[in-house]
């Protein structure tokens, strides 16, 4: 039972049990619906009400409430006192090894320092600690971490990846005062839990790309709020061993050696997506362009395919942060998108056809099917989609197909018929970027806007390699006016 609060006409007693602790108010107990109306209760009602709506604690039965270890051990130091339990415990964590990893018999174990002695005789139930004469409550993150390790110690017979997965994660959670054994700290495991892709062109000149492994962890904004990024787990020595590695096998393994003792261990869902990532890196260069493009849509894809597979969530496993730059800087998959018309007779007429050409492949389109794939192409390019489907093929979403359909656009609007008594307009300067049909054999050819040049000898003279002498300019001149204005 723990200690009581002086002053209060109810308190909470507690009885520790093998899943939690039973909470109880007054004696005789107070139903626990009851609890918060209570006038003279203890502040630490609240608080296990409160671990009730979280679901870290459920009614046993009226009176009393089974709070979990892990609710337990998720209180704040206050939320214990107002609750009259024992205080936060005050030790740091010793891990030590015995053994190596690679041994069978390989296990960890763990005590507490105070004051950077240890501390003898500690019992644990849960995150109820007995030291001595003392009680202490264990705080997370040391509770789930010597409860990992308590639950590891009993499957005598794991392999060296599981070993390897479980120490890399556990070693995560070490906050920054646990002390280590020299032979623990030694031991460089990092856990891929997501990755991502570095493209690149080989030396073939084709497409290509290693992964990168990581994980997905959250940082603060500067608007206040959270956002998950991904974080990188090697320095890039260990990293491009890792690749190199990676890409001499045929197949995914667990684990990989990236030199300088570290070791990379894969989580289960990222061995299975680096298991079509592996395969793609080794097929065609159509096979390796089309993962690239769209990554997420590929896994999923070549997920769906398979027999007996678990669903996985791309998302999760997969960063793409910063990969369309990266993809788009090193010029892998964006086509040359324009835009290509087969004008009327007359130029004021809407034009006989039009479409896009991309990569010397004319994609004809509709006229009226115009606004519906621009509406497409924006929102895919919003989302991260990496292709529409228009006119029988998949059409890159990338800005420079945006622009591509806008000009079509445009180009397909009604114009009104020349004004034979309006000024002709000016010429631009800027050469036009559709492609014309010019001719019955749809030849096609840039069409660029000329400016037309003053007749005289001022539009004459800067093509001009050398200067014209008096009675050469004045020839010149004259030869350039007309007769009746001599």
């Amino acid at each position: 039972m723990s200690k009581a609060q002086d002053g209060m006409a109810d308190k909470i007693a507690f009885e520790k049990t093998r899943n939690g602790v039973v909470a109880r108010l007054g004696e005789p107990p107070v139903p626990v619906r009851e609890w918060t109306a209570r006038a003279d209760g203890p502040l630490g009602a609240g608080t296990l009400l409160r671990l009730r709506d979280e679901g870290r604690a459920v009614e046993q039965d009226a009176v009393a409430l089974l709070v979990s270890w892990p609710g337990v051990a998720g209180l704040t130091s206050d939320e214990l006192r107002y609750a009259d339990l024992p205080d936060a415990a005050p030790f740091a964590l010793e891990v030590f090894a015995n053994g190596a990893i690679h041994d069978p018999a390989f296990e960890i174990r763990y005590g507490f320092l105070r004051d950077g002695r240890r501390v003898l005789g500690v019992r644990r139930e849960g995150a109820w600690l007995h030291a001595g004469d003392d009680d202490f409550i264990l705080l997370d993150p040391l509770y789930s971490i010597v409860d990992s390790i308590d639950l590891f110690r009993q499957f005598e017979d794991a392999d060296l990846e599981s070993r390897m997965l479980w120490w890399g994660r556990l070693k995560e959670q070490l906050p920054e005062d646990a002390v280590v054994d020299g032979y623990l700290r030694e031991v460089k495991i990092v856990v891929a839990s997501s990755f991502t892709l570095a493209p690149f062109v080989n030396a073939a000149g084709e497409p290509d790309f290693d992964p990168v492994v990581g994980r997905r962890v959250t940082r603060a904004t500067d608007a206040g709020g959270e956002e998950q990024v991904f974080e990188h787990l090697l320095p890039d020595a260990r990293q491009q061993e890792f690749a190199r590695r990676f890409r001499g096998l045929s197949r995914v393994k667990h684990r990989y050696l990236a030199g300088g003792g570290a070791y990379v261990v894969l989580t289960p869902d990222v061995e299975r997506a680096l298991g079509v990532v592996r395969r793609a890196q080794s097929g065609a260069v159509e096979v390796r362009r089309a993962l690239l493009k769209n990554v997420s849509g590929y896994l999923r894809g070549a997920f769906d395919e398979e027999d007996g597979g678990e669903p996985i969530e791309t998302d999760r496993v997969f960063s793409d942060d910063g990969l369309s730059e990266r993809v788009r800087g090193v010029g892998i998959w964006v086509d040359k998108v324009l835009p290509w018309i087969r004008q009327a007779a007359e130029p004021w007429l809407p034009p006989e056809a039009l479409g896009l050409q991309i990569a010397g492949t004319f994609v004809p389109l509709a006229p009226d099917d115009l606004p519906d794939l621009l509406t497409r192409l924006k929102k895919a390019v919003e989302q991260g989609e990496g292709t529409v489907r228009a006119g029988g093929i998949d059409l890159p979403a990338t800005p420079d197909t945006i622009e591509a359909v806008e000009e079509l656009v445009r180009r397909s609007q009604p114009v009104q018929p020349p004004n034979p008594n309006a000024e002709a307009p000016r010429p631009s300067d800027a050469p036009d970027r559709v492609l014309i049909v010019i001719d019955n054999l749809e030849t096609v050819g840039f069409r660029r806007a000329r400016r037309e040049r003053p007749a005289g000898i001022a539009a004459a003279a800067p093509a001009l390699k050398s200067t014209l002498l008096p009675h050469q300019r004045d020839g010149a001149q004259m030869a350039a006016t007309p007769l009746g204005h001599r």
